[in-house]
């Protein structure tokens, strides 16, 4: 009875939580020194506001995405260094855009 308990109790957490698919979850947080996002360790998921020191700099490479939930933000007072192509650009998107850096929100592509 035991086993059986052990396996419906994993059963039950592997499938009743939607994991969000954000590589970096990012929040209330200062960068305080020079820090690159990119391509492959997207997208980012804003969750609250993120803010860039004085005297630091945010590079963010091609094909990034970076997604915002309601009510979060991105300040620059040092120096945000953004260089997108026509074949990567750089997306600023809201979380329940599913169209680029997947279904973050979990709410199964709607």
């Amino acid at each position: 009875m035991l086993k059986f308990l052990k396996g419906f109790i994993l059963f039950s957490l592997l499938f009743s939580f939607h994991v969000v698919s954000a590589e970096t979850s990012l929040g209330y947080e200062h960068i305080t020194q020079d820090t690159t996002w990119t391509k492959e360790n997207g997208p980012y998921l804003l969750n609250g506001w993120v803010s860039v020191i004085p005297g630091t700099t945010l590079t963010i490479t091609p094909g990034t995405v970076i997604k915002f939930r309601s009510a979060s933000s991105l300040s620059v007072a040092g120096t945000l260094n953004v260089e997108g192509t026509l074949a990567e650009p750089i997306i600023f998107t809201a979380i329940t855009d599913d169209a680029v850096g997947d279904d973050t929100n979990g709410d199964g592509n709607a």
